[in-house]
């Protein structure tokens, strides 16, 4: 009996490194995307190989927080979740990102030549890839031990989705605008949208009752004084 098994076993044994699944970092490389877009500690994650929905575990037992370049805070649940095909991460739960005072969510993340764009919807922000080749540590990010990666030299610039210049255009946009004030904005196209489309259409007065509805607690129209709101 025992040599009947002895066959068997051998044959276990060699095919299970083999069959080993893949982490959830090589994973992402087989979509194109470098690891440093997930923080270290991923300890579980799903992937349907059909559709590319996605889940994975944080070893975390609170939000993982870092940042970015100086210039972004980024914070990830325990639980992430969204669509990944080649190039192209969608439908992205459980990150978000601080923009001025407000935590935004994540929803997409592209890749396009050296380049990672951040989507929160109605603007983006890129980063070159070479801030994402090793994956941050949670609370210290990529500066931990005073090891700092080769950071890019270009600063990130946050920018407005072309699909969201349409003065006609009323959603989310309108919230976000007005969360924006031009004094502290280095973003010229942000501040052109704010001069130019929202205060014009006088759709900043609905600031106050659509954070409200959307339970933002966004600042009303006296946080903006020095741009003539009212």
């Amino acid at each position: 009996m025992k040599s009947a098994m002895l066959p068997l076993l051998l044959l276990l044994a060699v095919a299970g490194p083999a069959a080993a699944k893949p982490t959830a970092y090589e994973a992402l490389a087989a979509f194109d995307f470098p690891p440093g877009i997930i923080p270290k500690g991923v300890v579980s994650y799903t992937l349907d190989n059909a559709t590319g929905d996605f889940t994975a575990h944080i070893n975390s037992s609170s939000t993982c927080e870092f940042s970015i370049q100086g210039s972004y805070s980024l914070r990830y649940k325990p639980d992430i979740s969204g669509r990944i095909s080649v190039d192209r991460l969608t439908n992205l739960q459980g990150v978000t990102v601080k923009v001025l005072f407000f935590w935004l969510n994540i929803v997409e993340v592209t890749r396009s030549g050296d380049q990672l764009g951040f989507s929160v919807g109605i603007a983006s922000a890129d980063f070159g890839l070479d801030n994402f080749l090793e994956s941050p540590t949670c609370g210290c990010g990529f500066d931990c031990n005073d090891l700092l990666l080769p950071q890019s030299t270009a600063e990130p610039s946050l920018r407005l989705r072309e699909g969201f210049r349409d003065p006609l255009h009323v959603t989310e946009v309108d919230m976000i605008a007005c969360s924006l004030q031009a004094r502290l904005m280095d973003d010229v196209e942000v501040v052109v949208y704010l001069l130019d489309v929202l205060i014009p259409s006088g759709r900043h007065r609905h600031c106050p009752e659509r954070a409200a509805a959307a339970g933002l607690g966004l600042p009303d129209a006296t946080a903006f004084p020095q741009i003539g709101l009212g």
